[in-house]
């Protein structure tokens, strides 16, 4: 059941089966949505995204701060502080994109001498788009932001994930 690269829900939710604490070089995460939950957040609603939890050969959620290593066993309330994530965190959107170098004057998402695309638009001419995946988006490329409004841990058929809530952040 979880070797799918991607996990689709009932309630529209995705878990992405990789590495989602990217911060794309410069210090900001990034979280990928799929084109559903991109509209969602878009239109102003709550998205919850699910995350694979990452244990340590001991089962323990780990994290490193200030250069020391803590540990809490899944079922300590206080596990929620070896997320990634935190609350208040502003995260950039990695959604399905593409990148033009060439003059494409009909469009007005103009930047870094590039036109980008956003599958989400509703744009799917395949024969001017390559899409690349949201795990590949660089910072300069995202158009959206959320804030973080909620982490908690969820056993999700019997997998332990971090339940994360974002919003989108004005800027």
């Amino acid at each position: 059941m979880w070797d799918d690269r991607y996990r689709h829900l009932a309630e529209g939710e995705i878990i992405l089966e990789s590495d989602e604490v990217d911060c794309g070089g410069d210090g900001m995460k990034r979280l990928c949505l799929d084109d559903g939950q991109v509209r969602d957040l878009r239109d102003g609603k709550n998205v919850v995204k699910l995350v694979p939890i990452k244990r340590n050969a001991s089962g323990r959620v780990e994290r490193y701060c200030d250069g020391r290593r803590k540990q809490w066993h899944i079922n300590d309330p206080e596990a929620v502080n070896g997320s990634p994530y935190r609350n208040g965190d502003l995260l950039f959107i990695g959604e399905t994109y593409a990148v033009h170098k060439k003059d494409v004057p009909e469009y007005t998402n103009y930047h870094k001498g590039a036109f980008i695309f956003y599958r989400q638009e509703g744009d799917e001419n395949p024969s001017i788009h390559h899409w690349k995946s949201p795990v590949t988006m660089p910072r300069w490329c995202a158009r959206l932001f959320a804030k973080v409004i909620s982490v908690s841990i969820l056993n999700f058929y019997g997998k332990f994930v971090w339940r994360v809530e974002v919003v989108i952040n004005e800027i």
